[in-house]
């Protein structure tokens, strides 16, 4: 088993150079916009930043997919989210509520990803990007858990994501930040605290659920990454067993909580990551069979879809609580 010291060789040495000419091209570009307009507008135009991020991604998704800009309808019932950057949306089985170019106000069913985008994360930025994938929350938790005749869940937790251009703050920093951020989240907001308090009393550590699992995808990011300059990529996981203080505050108690932690990038670049992430919500929205694609995006055998290292690259060491289970809504 590889370790970050003694890495497992690379498994797909000519798909990884053309991966790689995908992402110089991205840098390229966002380089030529940079030289021609100098160091004053770097980044600053939102209209180029999410731009460039969502030509990006259309060339490396399904054609079935659109890549808009826009909002998620709540239809009334539930308040609308607030603009998103970047919204990934199945429009070969969905209508937009409306379209102009690419913005769309599309319906919460239809949504597979949604990504907040910054040109340089510090505490504010990054707060702002995660309060406004905060307002797609009610509206995933009320029209995507609604089950069919049998009870089955219809649909997938919206993948969210922070994604900037740089950061000038530490790892440790964002860390912080995003610990900070959550943590507050459940202390003051009722109807999110209780739901996954819930669903992680009952959370059964070894063999989890599906409904367990994507309880907290509705509720929490799934990463924070910086794909350009000072390259990041931080991931949601599952903090220690041995975190006892989730044994004994909530009731029957939380048998895991939900942890942030930096990534290493010696299979696979931030941006790899992110691509991989937002192309397998992609593939399991739409119910593609042959995960071959998506697996090669994140540098794991496409034949059998494994790999024997940590295909995630999780710095165990980082972990930071997105939840403090002494601080709860009531």
């Amino acid at each position: 088993m590889g370790t970050p010291s003694d890495p497992e060789p690379q498994l797909l040495k000519n798909f990884r150079r053309v991966v790689r000419s995908h992402v110089e091209l991205f840098r390229s570009q966002r380089d030529h916009v940079h030289h021609l307009l100098g160091g004053k507008h770097h980044y600053s135009s939102g209209a180029f930043r999410e731009g460039l991020l969502k030509a990006f991604l259309k060339s490396v998704l399904p054609s079935a997919v659109s890549v808009d800009s826009g909002f998620i309808y709540g239809f009334e019932q539930v308040p609308n989210s607030r603009q998103i950057d970047v919204l990934v949306w199945d429009s070969s089985r969905h209508s937009a509520v409306f379209r102009a170019g690419d913005f769309v106000i599309v319906p919460p069913e239809s949504v597979i990803a949604a990504l907040s985008v910054k040109s340089t994360l510090d505490r504010a930025e990054l707060t702002d990007a995660l309060e406004n994938l905060s307002s797609i929350v009610p509206l995933d938790l009320a029209y995507r858990t609604v089950g069919d005749e049998r009870g089955d869940q219809l649909h997938r937790p919206i993948l969210k994501i922070v994604v900037a251009y740089d950061t000038r703050i530490s790892v440790d920093a964002l860390l912080a930040a995003a610990s900070d951020f959550h943590c507050k989240q459940f202390a003051t907001d009722a109807a999110i605290a209780s739901p996954v308090c819930k669903a992680l009393s009952e959370f059964d550590p070894v063999h989890p659920s599906d409904e367990h699992v994507r309880l907290i995808g509705r509720v929490l990011p799934a990463l924070v990454t910086v794909i350009a300059d000072n390259e990041v990529s931080l991931y949601r996981g599952w903090g220690p067993p041995e975190d006892r203080l989730a044994t004994t505050t909530y009731g029957p108690g939380l048998r895991r909580l939900p942890y942030l932690y930096t990534q290493r990038a010696v299979l696979t670049t931030p941006i790899e990551k992110l691509v991989y992430h937002v192309l397998a919500a992609t593939y399991g929205a739409l119910g593609t069979r042959g995960w071959s694609l998506v697996s090669a995006w994140g540098e794991i055998d496409p034949r059998w879809g494994l790999r024997f290292t940590d295909t995630d690259e999780i710095e165990e060491s980082t972990g930071v609580r997105l939840l403090d289970p002494t601080h709860l809504a009531a």
